[in-house]
């Protein structure tokens, strides 16, 4: 795991694109914020 920090203020976040190393992209919505939060590979 690559643990990564976003300072976001008061933002909001639409969505996350992922583009995982072997090509794989995956997209996440509602993402929330103020939290730990863990995208994880689908295959």
């Amino acid at each position: 795991m690559l643990p990564l920090h976003f300072g976001l203020g008061t933002a909001t976040v639409r969505e996350v694109e992922i583009r995982w190393l072997d090509g794989t992209v995956t997209l996440h919505r509602d993402v929330p914020t103020d939290a730990v939060w863990q995208a994880t590979h689908p295959g």
